[in-house]
């Protein structure tokens, strides 16, 4: 097939086919980053996730949603939860860059995980907490990247779900966008 026939594009093997080439385009910073560097592993990220949940109170949270996705900026007047904030964001970085999924029980992170290639995210520590961009890349098109940027604005709007309501929100299975029926 080849051209530009549209009418026969088929999002979900475009989607496929770009997953199966790897675009993996700009991903965060700490690119190096393993389970066992300073991110640690899983009982760490437990252990912080768990600390967050119970400082939440403290946890402070900005989102601009953009045409690509998000920028955000979570922040704490606490030196520790901004740490725990911190090593929270450079933890599930190394997950996506180790092709490692979290929450794969709940379809909103399933789906997002599926499909993690086909974005980017970059940080910045600040002193009180971190900046983070998270984006579709710029190849993806149609109702791939509609999909892919509907999600990335759910998998935000969750974050601060689990700020507000704790460990009873993490408890909850989150829906994928509607938009994304059939991929």
């Amino acid at each position: 097939m080849g051209g530009n026939n549209t009418d026969m594009f088929d999002e979900p093997s475009y989607l496929r086919s770009l997953r199966r080439n790897g675009n993996k385009q700009g991903k965060g910073r700490n690119r190096g980053m393993k389970n066992g560097g300073r991110a640690g592993g899983r009982s760490d990220m437990m252990d912080i996730i768990h600390k967050l949940f119970d400082n939440r109170g403290s946890i402070m949270r900005e989102i601009t949603e953009t045409p690509d996705g998000v920028t955000t900026y979570t922040h704490s007047d606490d030196d520790q939860v901004a740490n725990w904030i911190i090593t929270h964001v450079k933890q599930m970085t190394s997950l996506m860059e180790a092709e490692k999924g979290i929450r794969l029980w709940d379809d909103l992170f399933e789906k997002a995980f599926e499909y993690h290639n086909l974005n980017h995210l970059t940080f910045s520590e600040v002193e009180d907490g971190v900046t983070v961009t998270h984006e579709v890349n710029h190849d993806v098109e149609g109702q791939a990247r509609d999909c892919l940027v509907a999600i990335i604005h759910e998998h935000s709007s969750v974050v601060s779900d689990f700020i507000q309501r704790g460990s009873d929100e993490a408890q909850a299975n989150h829906a994928v966008p509607d938009i994304c029926s059939g991929m």
